[in-house]
């Protein structure tokens, strides 16, 4: 027997997991990995739809991006608790840290870099072809300035849109304010979305299970090395802490048009 209860636009939120173009650009440091099984599987397409389709029902959409410790781990104070694995502030943006070492970016021409001596545009060839590279990168972006996640033009956050930054753990929920901007929302039903599927994903949908939420993985908008992963992943896993969807039917239930099963309801 169904139950007549579905999903409520405004108690939903779609949780889009690493979103930079390190999943989604030819030159990103992990789409080398994933190459195959995203263009197999539609997935930047797929998401495409997704993000348009739970803006137009209502659905909060979450950004949700990864991002590593820096070179050194400058977050880490040596001999400090904080390396019993509680990381520090994020460090300002490579690109910030090179301007404002370079003085480059925004000077007129003719002004003399302080960190090499040399009339701009600075001609440390090292520092040039990382400012080419993050400027390049940036162009992507469908937000003012480098900052924030660096998202292919079809999937860049939209007014409306929430950015949660801080997350360096496969888990999207630690050392994050995810749960309390969920729990703020007022959100019940937590779609997971994005990459990969057996680590990032998978450990923040069990962290949901776990604080209560009712969770729900996208499968057609997620992705990860294998098709092996991403079968075992949705055949065995998922189904013990949610459901596994499609995008046309994670939004068709939104969209009342769909019955949750009174399991799935608890």
């Amino acid at each position: 027997m169904k139950s007549t209860n579905k999903i409520a636009s405004a108690k939903t939120a779609v949780v889009f997991i690493e979103p930079q173009n390190d999943f989604h650009w030819p030159r990103g440091k992990a789409y080398v990995f994933i190459e195959d099984e995203v263009a197999r599987r539609n997935v930047v397409d797929n998401l495409a739809g997704l993000l348009a389709g739970a803006r137009e029902t209502g659905v909060r959409v979450i950004y949700v991006p990864f991002r590593g410790f820096g070179r050194g781990f400058p977050e880490v104070k040596l001999g400090g608790a904080t390396n019993a694995g509680i990381p520090g502030p994020p460090p300002r943006p490579r690109i910030e840290q090179i301007r404002e070492r370079h003085r480059i970016g925004y000077r007129d021409e003719g002004e003399v870099c302080l960190e090499c001596g040399h009339a701009w545009p600075c001609d440390t060839a090292v520092a040039m072809a990382e400012i080419g590279e993050l400027r390049e990168r940036s162009a992507l972006l469908g937000i003012d300035g480098p900052d924030g996640p660096e998202v292919v033009p079809q999937l860049r956050p939209r007014t409306g849109d929430l950015i949660v930054e801080g997350n360096r753990t496969l888990d999207a929920f630690y050392s994050t304010e995810l749960d309390h901007l969920l729990r703020a929302n007022q959100i019940e039903y937590v779609a997971f979305a994005g990459f990969h599927t057996n680590w990032c994903i998978e450990s923040s949908a069990r962290s949901a299970y776990d604080k209560g939420y009712r969770v729900i993985v996208v499968s057609d908008c997620t992705s990860t090395a294998t098709d092996e992963e991403q079968r075992y992943a949705e055949t065995f896993i998922f189904p013990q802490i949610g459901q596994v969807m499609t995008a046309a039917e994670f939004l068709a239930t939104v969209d009342s048009a769909r019955v949750i099963p009174a399991a799935f309801l608890g």
